[in-house]
């Protein structure tokens, strides 16, 4: 009877053991291109959270036969700003070299669209990978990856007078104000760590033309948006963004 109830209880560990086996292996693999995406205003954090830390950039290195940095900005300049979450041409910002990088068996030469507000590098958009050999311009998206972006295609683009009718400045120009106010906007870094992806149109907020500017983190592991602040068109140098009381409202941030 022992020996019974022994082999029975050996059976059922078993039977354990094989459906926990089982449900791990029919779990779907992760790809390797898997991204996460946190869309938080909290404090919250995830579970891995090390920022990609942006320095003075490096001396540029490429490997033999590769065109050159300024030719990579030359051919960054002339995709059209779609995939870049960019207001203005790309012509319209310094190119920070962040590095020459390997992905998916090509070099790369990695770079950021920036500003240079008030002696701090402001980043805008996202970032970009040039091929080393000329072939390739990869955009950044919203998730982490990488999508290939057509050259030549920024005389498609409509100047920000022409989608912006109702601004009095530039979405760069607005950009200033962030600087301006940086320390009242609640930034948990300073404004250099964050990369601003900006609309191409404007935002009605409590009657006021603005552009609208979200700001974003970039860790090792995915990327984190923030809650958008909004600058007004007017040249006033109005910042704005949402209520902490009423989502459906904006506060100026004074």
């Amino acid at each position: 009877m022992k020996k019974l109830l022994f082999i029975t209880l050996l059976c059922c560990s078993l039977a354990l053991c094989g459906c926990a086996k089982k449900d791990k292996d029919s779990k779907p693999a992760t790809p390797d291109d898997s991204n996460v995406i946190y869309i938080s205003d909290t404090s919250e954090k995830p579970l891995q959270y090390k920022l990609v830390e942006r320095g003075e950039s490096p001396e540029i290195s490429a490997p033999d036969g590769s065109i050159s940095f300024e030719q990579a900005c030359s051919l960054l300049d002339s995709c059209g700003i779609e995939n870049f979450y960019l207001c203005q041409s790309l012509k319209d910002y310094q190119k920070y070299y962040f590095g020459t990088i390997e992905y998916k068996n090509e070099m790369y030469y990695s770079i950021y669209p920036c500003l240079e507000i008030k002696g701090k590098k402001i980043f805008m958009g996202t970032n970009c990978l040039v091929s080393c050999s000329g072939s390739f311009v990869l955009a950044q998206n919203w998730m982490g990856g990488y999508e290939a972006v057509g050259q030549n295609t920024a005389a498609l683009d409509k100047d920000w007078k022409t989608r912006c009718p109702d601004a009095k400045i530039s979405p760069n120009e607005a950009a200033a104000a962030l600087v301006e106010k940086e320390k009242l906007l609640g930034l948990e870094h300073d404004i250099s760590v964050y990369t601003f992806e900006t609309d191409p149109s404007l935002k009605d907020i409590n009657g006021v033309p603005c552009y609208a500017f979200s700001p974003k983190l970039e860790y090792t592991d995915h990327i984190e948006i923030l809650s958008t602040l909004y600058v007004s068109a007017d040249g006033a140098g109005s910042v704005f963004k949402v209520s902490s009381e009423d989502a459906l409202e904006y506060d100026e941030i004074k």
